[in-house]
């Protein structure tokens, strides 16, 4: 067989492929070893980032969230609070296009998709706005956040009717939202239903005081 093997031009030893393999599967290790440490320098940062968030001190959370995604630039969670930050301190455009990498990075976090429709709709991107809060809709059902801030652009964009329907459907599920009894009594009040929107005003205080008509 060796004889055999040479007069082909064949390497005769067993094993080379099983062995290029294995350098293969060790260098994948490593390189996710790498990456796992990468992450976890990551969070670290991160972490001191959302306890400056809470403190008060946005540009401290913004600066060490940056930070964050400098250890690790698939770190979807850095990438929202960076986003975050820079929409508290009033850069929208910067905000959003951050927001949109985080988006990226991770399409499935709900709480991202109503942040960067929030962004979208301060820019005056109401499509945009409306797809987010639809597709969060669609992740949470169960979660009135949705439904009040679709209500509140469709009222917005001039689709009042279809506010007005879209909350009242939802008020039938969750009649014990304030935020939703608010919210459509502010889209009735904007198409001149003062007296109606009362009794939904009046619905929300007894619920949740804060919801008191100015």
């Amino acid at each position: 067989m060796a004889q055999a093997a040479a007069a082909l031009g064949l390497e005769s030893r067993a094993g080379h492929g099983a062995q290029e393999e294995a350098l293969a599967r060790f260098e994948g290790a490593s390189e996710s070893t790498d990456a796992m440490a990468q992450r976890r320098v990551s969070d670290a940062i991160l972490r001191r980032a959302i306890k400056a968030w809470r403190s008060g001190d946005i540009a401290r959370a913004g600066r060490l969230a940056l930070e964050a995604t400098s250890s690790d630039d698939t770190n979807a969670q850095a990438y929202h609070i960076l986003a975050m930050s820079l929409e508290r301190m009033g850069h929208l455009h910067k905000a959003l296009v951050t927001y949109e990498r985080a988006f990226q990075l991770d399409p499935d976090d709900p709480d991202l998709l109503i942040n960067l429709g929030l962004t979208a709709w301060g820019l005056k991107m109401r499509d945009g706005a409306t797809e987010m809060f639809r597709r969060f809709i669609d992740m949470k059902p169960d979660s009135p956040l949705g439904y009040n801030n679709l209500g509140t652009i469709l009222c917005e964009m001039g689709e009042t009717n279809t506010a007005i329907e879209m909350l009242r459907d939802t008020l039938l599920r969750m009649p014990n939202e304030p935020i939703l009894w608010n919210s459509l009594a502010t889209v009735l009040a904007e198409c001149g239903r003062a007296e109606e929107s009362i009794v939904f005003y009046s619905e929300a205080l007894r619920l949740a005081p804060q919801f008191a008509r100015p």
